[in-house]
């Protein structure tokens, strides 16, 4: 299928990730170090995701849908918690998230997801990445269009979001 528009690409809410990273280390400890190894990697790892959605880019204009299925916000305790400071960790991290994910210049876009670590709350919102890590991939798809956060709700008092580029 040939089309001359480009199809949009969307960051959903889900509760998926690379689980086999963390299948790996299970009771092995050569396994470990490979998971040791990955996480010690990762700042390239961000940039990298965005570089393999720009691969991807060029299957929207052949009518291929691109959907990136992550969490804005995955910390466990702080889901289990119940508190109102789990609470305002995730609106402080989701408020910085659309907002860098909305700018009109991908690059800078870009460049903040590739530094998200730096945000507020950051790690507290995500002690790891792998939940946030298909949105890379997601705006590397959507080149230089820009996003809407299109979706905002609660999840067990949570903030969570998720975003249509193009």
């Amino acid at each position: 299928m040939n089309t001359s528009e480009k199809l949009p690409v969307y960051f959903i809410p889900h509760g998926g990730g690379p689980w086999h990273v963390m299948d790996d280390a299970s009771g092995d400890p050569e396994g470990y170090g490979k998971l040791k190894e990955y996480l010690e990697d990762l700042g390239r790892k961000f940039k990298d995701r965005i570089k393999m959605g720009k691969a991807l880019e060029p299957l929207r204009k052949e009518g291929v849908l691109i959907i990136g299925s992550g969490m804005s916000y995955h910390n466990m305790q702080g889901f289990m918690s119940g508190t109102s400071s789990a609470a305002s960790v995730s609106k402080h991290f989701d408020n910085w998230l659309t907002q860098s994910v909305e700018k009109n210049s991908a690059a800078e876009r870009n460049e903040l997801l590739i530094n998200w670590e730096r945000a507020p709350k950051a790690r507290e919102s995500h002690p790891r990445s792998e939940h946030l890590l298909p949105l890379f991939v997601i705006a590397g798809a959507a080149g230089d269009d820009t996003a809407v956060r299109d979706y905002s709700g609660l999840l067990m008092g949570i903030n969570i979001s998720g975003y249509k580029f193009g």
